[in-house]
């Protein structure tokens, strides 16, 4: 049964004349819902149409590249302004702009998933944003982080018996990242997995996922394609074989979020395993020579 077929709550109070045998039974409430506290009419989108749903991601995508290219000439103007011309294949020029581009990023998609919320008269709960005091979502969340790396280094292993060369490849990936990413140190790492985990659950998971869920009628698809469009936006600054752990997380993030009907727990998770990124790549490979932070 759909998630949108499921029959509006009962009343609880009968009618004063009604006898004891008439009163409507409610449904049980499970200690899953009662810990999420998601409407299952709003999760679901039941006041939104398939065309409309379609068009709600047409529009966010829309303002998304628009609001990406105007990010990028007002960053590269500035950095014209300030040092010349700059060199948009310089590694220290890239990681000078990574932070302030994220930032910028993260908050025009925020803008454009409230003012499309706004004009549909659709609450946070439609992009699954609710469940924040939860202590529950919170430790299905670090639990999560577990399960991906588990998951990850199971299927790296099984790759690298059939492909040996695999981990040269795994180790090239890792130094790109390290020459992109500035070295900020912990604490700002931790605030920068946060802005990542928090824009992209809200984007993919939150609202792509849902939406390409109403609009094909089918949670496999809405997963799928969500799944296919994050992947393939990682595609230009990752290896092939660093695309594969980019999917899994992917899929395991959008069955955390449908399970719960809340992004929080893939918020997390997605966080976590940012930062523990981050501390592994800086501390255990380090920055090449010539890129350290003075």
């Amino acid at each position: 049964m759909a998630a949108e077929d499921y029959p509006p709550s009962p009343e609880f109070l009968p009618p004063s004349n009604a006898p004891f045998g008439d009163v409507p039974m409610a449904r049980p409430v499970s200690w899953s819902e009662f810990v999420t506290a998601t409407p299952v009419s709003e999760w679901a989108l039941t006041s939104s149409s398939r065309l409309r749903a379609l068009a709600d991601v047409a529009i966010l995508a829309t303002f998304l590249v628009a609001f990406e290219l105007m990010t990028g000439f007002f960053l590269f103007g500035m950095a014209e302004e300030s040092s010349g011309a700059p060199d948009v294949d310089d590694p220290a020029f890239l990681r000078s702009i990574l932070i302030p581009t994220l930032a910028v990023r993260a908050a025009g998609a925020t803008l454009a998933i409230g003012l499309i919320l706004r004009l549909r008269r659709q609450s946070r709960a439609s992009v699954g944003f609710v469940g924040f005091r939860s202590l529950v979502n919170g430790a299905i969340g670090v639990g999560a982080v577990v399960v991906s790396y588990g998951s990850i280094l199971l299927f790296m292993l099984s790759i690298w018996l059939v492909w040996p060369d695999v981990m040269a490849q795994g180790e090239e990936n890792a130094r790109n990242l390290v020459g992109m990413i500035p070295d900020v140190g912990p604490l700002r790492f931790a605030g920068l997995a946060l802005l990542i985990g928090l824009y992209e659950e809200l984007v993919f998971r939150g609202f792509l996922m849902t939406r390409l869920r109403r609009a094909t009628g089918s949670w496999t698809l809405g997963v799928l394609i969500s799944t296919c469009i994050f992947t393939a936006l990682h595609a230009q600054d990752q290896a092939p074989i660093a695309l594969v752990a980019v999917t899994i997380l992917s899929l395991l993030f959008s069955l955390l979020t449908i399970w719960r009907r809340s992004i929080v727990p893939a918020i997390v998770a997605h966080a976590l395993f940012d930062f523990s990124q981050f501390i592994i790549l800086f501390g255990v490979i380090g920055l090449p020579d010539g890129l350290r932070t003075p």
